[in-house]
């Protein structure tokens, strides 16, 4: 018989929509898909860009599993405030 594996490629751009974004501050990206999970950490950098521990990820596609994204910060930079 046939067999199709079917993939969920994730690729982190960057994290937006969180207000005041400043160089520094350090998010973490976790996803979990059935039993597989990703985590990734990235950092805003003095131009404003974001360095990620890895950018890419492929899961195994589950169709009666949730894709479950959950993003935090971890340190944010708070000293700006004081300059």
């Amino acid at each position: 018989g046939c067999y199709f594996r079917i993939v969920v490629i994730i690729k982190i751009l960057a994290i937006i929509g969180f207000a005041r974004l400043n160089q520094g501050d350090v998010f973490e990206v976790s996803i979990k898909h059935g039993t597989q999970k990703w985590k990734t950490r990235g950092k805003t950098q003095p131009d404003r860009t974001q360095r990620w521990d890895t950018t890419n990820h492929q899961f195994t596609c589950y169709p009666d599993q949730p894709l479950i994204v959950k993003v935090r910060i971890i340190w944010a930079n708070i000293f700006h405030i004081f300059r």
